[in-house]
Formats: C-alpha cells, sequence, structure tokens
C-alpha cells in the first residue's frame, strides 16, 4: 500500500528539480547504495604533503585519477600520533575504523609499518597500495616505481659520463623503497666494475637536511668521489646546497643525481638531473585496480619502471 498520496510525491519530485537538489551520499551509504568515495589513507603525518613534494605529488595524481572516473575521496591522515593512539590500538579497533569510513575502497600513500598492513589486509573494504607491502606474500594489491631499476638507471647514467668514485646518500633504510634504491646502486657499481665501501655510502632520511649532513660527512672522511646519487630530490638538494657553500662546481668536480622529480626551481635556476616517477601511469594503474577490487574483480600487481630526467646537476 502507498503510505505517501501520489500529489504528495509529485510536489516533493518537482521541488527537488526546482531546488536542482542531489542526493547526500552518506545517506545513501546508510541505506546499502555505493557512496561512489574512496578513502585516501595517507601514512605520514599531514605535515608531510606540504614539506615533501613527492608526497603532494602522489596524492594530488591518485585524486586527479579518481576525478576522472566520477569518484570523490576523503583524505584520511594517519600520522604516527593517530596510528599508535589507543583508538588503533588491537586488530578489532583498525577494522571498525576502516569499516565506519563510509567509502567503497581505500587507497593507501605513505609509510605503512608491517602491524598496519596486516590489518590492511584483513579489511573487508577493498584496499589498494602505492608501494610494495613489507611482505612478499601479501594479498594486497599494489602499483610502485621499479626503485631498484631507477637507482640502477642512474649509476649507469654517471658511470658512462666516465664517474667512477660514485657515493650514494641513503634514504630510511627501514622503508622499502630506500632498501630498494640501495640495493639497485650496488648492483649498477658491480656490474660497472666500480668500487662500492661504506666510506662511499651515507645515510640520510629523505629530509633536506640529511642531506647536508650526510654530504658534509662523506667530503670531510677525505675520500675521492667525483659524483653522488642522493636517493631522492630533497637530499640530492642539501648535499647541493653544502657543495656550493664549499665551492666545489656541479658537475664538473661532483655530479648529483636524485630521485622523484618533483623539486621545485632553485633560486640560481639549476636543474637537478632526477629519475621521475609516472605518476599518471601509477595514478591511472591504481584506480583502475581499486574500481575492479570494488566490483568483485582483481588486477595483478605492477612495478612501473621510471625515467631519468637530465638536468644541469650531471
Amino acid at each position: 500500500p502507498e503510505i505517501v498520496a501520489p500529489e504528495v510525491t509529485a510536489r516533493v519530485h518537482q521541488a527537488m528539480r526546482d531546488l536542482d537538489y542531489q542526493p547526500n551520499r552518506h545517506a545513501r551509504a546508510l541505506s546499502g547504495i555505493d557512496t561512489k568515495t574512496v578513502g585516501l589513507l595517507f601514512f605520514n603525518d599531514l605535515w608531510d604533503l606540504v614539506l615533501n613534494p613527492f608526497w603532494g605529488m602522489a596524492t594530488s595524481t591518485v585524486y586527479d585519477h579518481l576525478l576522472a572516473n566520477d569518484l570523490d575521496c576523503n583524505l584520511i591522515a594517519l600520522g604516527k600520533s593517530i596510528t599508535s593512539s589507543d583508538r588503533l590500538s588491537t586488530p578489532e579497533r583498525y577494522r571498525e575504523f576502516l569499516r565506519t569510513r563510509n567509502v567503497d575502497g581505500f587507497f593507501v600513500v605513505g609509510n605503512v609499518d608491517p602491524d598496519q598492513e596486516c590489518h590492511l589486509a584483513s579489511s573487508a573494504t577493498p584496499v589498494v597500495m602505492w608501494g610494495k607491502p613489507a611482505f612478499a606474500d601479501s594479498p594486497l594489491t599494489f602499483v610502485d616505481t621499479d626503485h631498484a631499476r631507477g637507482a640502477t638507471m642512474a649509476v649507469d647514467y654517471l658511470a658512462d659520463a666516465g664517474r667512477t668514485r660514485i657515493a650514494t646518500i641513503t634514504g630510511d633504510l627501514s622503508v622499502a623503497a630506500a632498501r630498494d634504491r640501495f640495493a639497485g646502486y650496488q648492483d649498477a657499481l658491480a656490474r660497472h666494475h666500480l668500487e662500492a665501501n661504506s666510506d662511499l655510502t651515507a645515510a640520510g632520511d629523505f629530509g633536506r637536511e640529511s642531506g647536508a649532513v650526510a654530504m658534509r660527512d662523506l667530503l670531510d672522511r677525505g675520500v675521492a668521489i667525483d659524483a653522488v646519487f642522493a636517493a631522492n630530490d630533497e637530499m640530492a638538494l642539501g648535499a647541493l646546497d653544502v657543495l656550493d657553500a664549499r665551492g666545489i662546481s656541479v658537475p664538473e668536480e661532483i655530479a648529483i643525481v636524485g630521485f622523484d622529480n618533483v623539486t621545485l626551481e632553485r633560486p640560481v635556476q639549476r636543474r637537478l638531473t632526477s629519475i621521475r616517477h609516472q605518476y599518471d601511469v601509477i595514478g591511472t594503474m591504481l584506480v583502475t585496480a581499486l574500481v575492479a577490487r570494488m566490483h568483485g574483480g582483481y588486477v595483478a600487481s605492477s612495478l612501473v619502471p621510471p625515467v631519468l630526467i637530465a638536468g644541469d646537476t650531471a
């Protein structure tokens, strides 16, 4: 039986047309209808989106491709202060947190620790990661840059230019991408029959200041260096600051190659030679994979080869 009289229904529909009414997606979600909204879980502090150009590029690329597919996106920042809180202290609470976001799927961007990865893998909501999981047998679908290949490309470029004492500034080696870049650097040195030892390696944390500290350390060791591969652009710029301050010409005396290719223009307009992620390709593949998962399908994980962008520093 009809509860609302036909003439009332007609007036309501006319009012909706007059007001250009659009249904509230959160209300629709409560009635079991797809929200056409996904959550972007950013596993770093929100400030990193401002301070580190890579994260800004990564999240905005995904967001652009979501909009092109008529999907809304909610950014959910999960820095250490949040992930270590009582709210997410057990697997059950973690799953409940994910379940109550009112989204159809999740993108994961940022530095996810193994425990969080396990929670995500057990989520009832589809999850796709930008970056390789910590566990090789993880069921999570991912798309990532081939970091080892990128590092190899950097060393090949420097070695082909005649550089024979190629140092590296590593990123935080607790992060899979940093380990892969370091492994690619080592493999390329061996293939070119170039020396690889601890005197040519300095540790950074992906921040610009850590690149400066590492570069000072390398120079103060007194070992011969004619090139540096820095595991990201921010550290490469920190190293370049030190070389400029010490009057060491780049690239004539020491060449520098970075990784990410998202740095802003420097005041002297010197373009950093860098390994670039194929951001648009990765963004497209991530959205394709998540949409497939949201509809019960499956897309295999992928590694995307990067490209080298020649600049003025190597």
